[in-house]
């Protein structure tokens, strides 16, 4: 169902709440009759849920296009000469040229997002948030034919939950197993819950992480979200 305003929402919600009362005063004991119940039923909760998902007024964090020309500029001036110069040359040979944007389509995205409610919901759990992790593409990374996308930066996006560490609650990206267990971040491959570095080597050697053979390529219920359907990075792209 796509996304409506509150107030069209309101009356769609009011409108079969009433058929739903007139249901139930009708006859009972066929199955046209549950069924039409049932179906009503889950109208109604799929608007409940949206009436307290949408909001009409202008997000808090929206900032304005002279604040975001400052952080590109920034990002250009304390990141990218240090970045092309530490690479070298491009999978072309050229030189190396950093990343300044990535390309998502919402589509992607709007599924990614149903995707990891709908698996988290059979594991027992609400993502309280996302968290992004930065990565570089390996120096033979291939997609589909393209050399362009290896050495450069992207990240992997993971749900949260909250978990306390130290006496602080901090919201640690997980995944779920193939038998719907949840996996934090920390413990299964070793990725920091705050920063998203790697545990020193004696700590990952304490708590077991970072076991690579533990790994394998075919995770059923992932929820790790990466490649999706981005534009290649060159450049300022």
């Amino acid at each position: 169902m796509k996304k409506l305003t509150n107030h069209t929402l309101r009356i769609l919600l009011a409108g079969l709440l009433i058929l739903f009362i007139g249901s139930c005063t009708g006859e009972h004991g066929n199955e046209q009759y549950i069924k039409q119940i049932k179906e009503l039923k889950e109208q109604i909760a799929e608007l409940q849920e949206q009436l307290g998902q949408v909001n009409d007024s202008k997000p808090k964090n929206i900032i304005t296009s002279v604040q975001a020309r400052k952080l590109y500029d920034n990002y250009a001036r304390k990141r990218v000469k240090f970045i092309d110069s530490l690479v070298g040359k491009g999978p072309d040979g050229k030189p190396f040229e950093a990343t300044r944007s990535l390309f998502y389509d919402l589509d992607s995205l709007k599924n990614y997002l149903a995707y990891i409610n709908r698996i988290s919901k059979k594991a027992g759990v609400e993502p309280s948030g996302l968290r992004f992790y930065f990565g570089v593409y390996a120096d033979d990374y291939v997609r589909r034919n393209n050399k362009g996308y290896a050495k450069r930066q992207t990240f992997f996006i993971a749900p949260t939950l909250p978990k306390t560490i130290e006496g602080k609650t901090r919201q640690v990206g997980y995944t779920i197993s193939d038998d719907f267990k949840v996996e934090f971040l920390t413990n299964k491959i070793g990725l920091d819950s705050r920063t998203g570095n790697v545990y020193s080597k004696s700590k990952l050697q304490q708590a077991g992480l970072f076991n690579f053979s533990a790994i394998v390529d075919d995770e059923l219920n992932s929820t790790l979200g990466n490649e999706f359907g981005s534009s290649p990075p060159i450049g300022d792209n």
